[in-house]
């Protein structure tokens, strides 16, 4: 189905309209938003309507703080669940120190670099470094073992 999202120009605040063919006006109005427009309305667009103007161009770069552009990577508590499930697969990964210490040292730096404060960044942070642990204290038990001769 076809649907005209209206929006405004963040600059001049100037109203324009975009079509859309998506299945609901909630996606027509989703997508709408990601490519980072001003949403006003959504409705249906008949086809005896006149087609929808293009959107303006800005001219000139926005003012700092305002972006006109839906900020680029990954939403703010992505990175710390990416930490949390690295820290969990660091120690199942713990036995094989190889494996296990890049793992768990990927998982920590990104459960410090998040963005949010507690909750999953946390745990990540505690996953990771338990792992880090673990990964280390069975390195240090495997080459104790290969010293004496006790490994096959």
């Amino acid at each position: 189905m076809r649907y005209r999202v209206t929006c405004r120009d963040r600059s001049t605040g100037e109203p324009y309209a975009l079509d859309y063919d998506a299945r609901s006006i909630q996606a027509a109005e989703h997508l709408a938003l990601l490519a980072g427009h001003d949403v006003t309305g959504v409705d249906h667009a008949d086809e005896h309507d006149a087609p929808a103007r293009p959107a303006p161009r800005p001219s000139a770069p926005s003012p700092a703080g305002s972006p006109s552009r839906p900020r680029a990577g990954p939403p703010a508590d992505t990175r710390a669940i990416i930490g949390l499930a690295l820290g969990c697969v660091g120690i199942l990964a713990a036995c094989v120190p190889i494996i296990g210490l890049p793992v768990n040292l990927v998982g920590l730096v990104f459960g410090i670099l998040s963005p949010q404060r507690g909750g999953v960044r946390t745990a990540g942070i505690i996953v990771c470094s338990a792992g880090l642990v673990l990964t280390v204290a069975s390195g240090v038990v495997g080459a104790i073992l290969a010293s004496r001769g006790m490994l096959p």
